[in-house]
Order: C-alpha cells, then structure tokens, then sequence
C-alpha cells in the first residue's frame, strides 16, 4: 500500500496501492469493514484523496507518470454515480503533465501538484482543468496548504535550500498565483515532505531532520527561524501531517522499518514509547510506512505499509472522528 485517507465529513477511509486498486473501509474503531473496492487497471497510483464539496463525493487518484499508461492522466472516482471518469491532464494546448505529488485544497477549490524544472501546476479541483502555473527555482518535491487556504508552500532541490510560499488569493483574482516570500530553510540541503497547520509549518529533510516553524514568520519574515528542529528519524521525512488543531504532529520514513514518530508540537516532545513495535524490542515490525493519515478532528491515526497492511489507532485524548 502507498496511500491512506480519511474522508472529510463520513466515517470511510481508503487505502491505495500501485496497481491501481483503492479500496474504502467504515471506520468504527471495531470491525472497520471493508465497503467497496475500485480498479484501474494498469494504472500506477501514488495518491489517492477523497473530494466533498457542493454536493461532489469523489476520489481523486494520481500518478507521477513514471509509468507509460500513467502519464497525461488522472481519474476520479464518481462515489454518488459509482463510475470511474479518466481525465487527461494537458497544458498549453499539448504539453502532457501527471499529479505528482499532488495535494488538495482544504476548501476543496484546488488542486496543486509537481512538475518538472520548479514548475507546480494548479487545477480546479472541480473540473481538474489547468489555471495557473506557478515556478520556483530548481526542482520542486514537496507542496502543503494552510488549513484556510490562502497560502501554497513549496519546496525541493537544488534552489539553494529554499522554501517558497505563495498567496492563492491571486489565483482567486485571475493573477495567476504570487509568490509572497522565500526563505531558507536551515539545515535542508534537499525537502522531501511538508505539512502546515494554522500557526505551524513543518519540513522534512532527506536526512531526517524535520525544522518547525511558525507559520506567521515565513509569510512575513526574510530569515524566519525554526522554532523547533526533530532528528529522531535517520532517513528521508517521506511523510508529515498534523492533526486538526496542530497540537500533534506526524512523521515518518519511508526508507526504514518502522520509522514514525509523533511529536507533541506545544512541548516540542517526541512520543518515543509510541507506536507499538518501535524500538525493535518486540520482535514484530510495521515494515515500510508509505503515507500517513489523521481523521479530521483527530479521533484516529492510520499509515499504509509496504506489507499490504494498513493500521488504524484511536487517539483517546480526541472524542471525535
């Protein structure tokens, strides 16, 4: 498996695999029953992420179009029509891109995703058509929202170690996205993950390190500062999420068994005892963790693996899915 997401409003998750096989499961922290599956065939999936927005229930998939049957498309899944919609993805009249990377909007109006030579193409997450394109220096690996949705954080490799951020109210007023600052990340030779909560931005690097910011800071200031820097994984930061009020933070390694960690973002504290089997001593493992999830008011954790399983937790501190 290489994807896990929680639906927005309804009890359901998906998990995805490269395949191109999704399946959705009720999540009651019990039985957590399987409820439908979707296959597309000879499609190499790297993401998949649920779509609900005026009165649209879809599944957005993507690829990185490292694939050739992959490449120029995305599909969405109709849940309400229980219809696949293929889509092709061209800009510029020819010119074929994939949804690397991509991300969705928190008001479900966006689409942004990765491109080649800094390029990041920005959809309409309702229609999937291309509306702007932004570009940064070097190449761009990694994108993140705010939770409100006016800012679009980007960052890579070989830009000179710096992060970009971008006001979508541009892209809201026809100017076709700007950037509002860039700043160099301390530390971060090459970004390979993102998360931004409503006062804190997170960035993973390929050596481990993951640098805290305040998300205020690196809208308005020049040389913002990390607040917090965490070195407790050793490999590449594959995956980030906070959970809905920023208080918890997620992070995990793709490129070792068992390399997640969740930090306490209002003590700087990493959970170390936490999950189960980390540390090595039990004798079972996760493997390989390939993408993470929290449930939108934080009443569950879950992450995807490269064993085919998937596991979810349930965060006593939160009463709510």
């Amino acid at each position: 498996l290489n994807c896990i997401n929680f639906h927005p409003n309804s009890t359901v998750a998906l998990v995805g695999s490269r395949v191109g096989l999704v399946r959705l499961f009720q999540v009651d922290g019990e039985e957590n029953a399987i409820l439908q599956s979707i296959y597309l065939k000879g499609y190499r999936l790297c993401d998949a992420k649920f779509l609900s927005s005026n009165g649209r229930e879809e599944i957005i998939v993507g690829s990185d179009g490292s694939s050739p049957n992959s490449i120029g498309l995305c599909y969405y899944y109709d849940m309400i029509a229980g219809k696949i919609v293929r889509i092709k993805l061209e800009k510029g009249g020819h010119q074929r891109y994939s949804l690397r990377g991509f991300q969705l909007s928190p008001d479900s109006q966006y689409l942004a995703a990765c491109d080649n030579n800094g390029q990041i193409n920005i959809l309409s997450a309702g229609s999937k058509e291309h509306i702007a394109e932004l570009k940064m220096n070097g190449d761009v690996d990694c994108l993140a929202f705010s939770p409100d949705s006016r800012y679009l954080v980007s960052h890579g490799k070989g830009n000179g170690c710096q992060a970009y951020v971008w006001d979508i109210r541009n892209i809201r007023s026809g100017g076709g996205g700007g950037c509002v600052n860039r700043f160099t990340d301390l530390g971060t030779v090459e970004a390979t993950s993102l998360a931004v909560s409503s006062s804190l931005c997170a960035i993973g690097s390929n050596m481990g390190y993951v640098n805290l910011y305040n998300l205020e800071d690196i809208v308005k200031k020049a040389e913002p500062q990390p607040i917090k820097s965490v070195s407790n994984l050793t490999t590449a930061v594959t995956s980030l999420r906070f959970n809905h009020d920023g208080q918890l933070l997620m992070m995990a390694s793709g490129n070792k068994d068992d390399a997640i960690r969740f930090v306490n973002t209002c003590v700087g504290r990493v959970y170390k005892n936490f999950p189960a089997y980390v540390g090595g001593h039990s004798g079972k493992t996760y493997g390989r963790i390939y993408d993470i999830a929290i449930s939108p008011h934080s009443g569950f954790a879950a992450w995807a693996t490269g064993k085919g399983t998937a596991h979810l937790f349930r965060i006593n501190d939160y009463f709510n899915y």
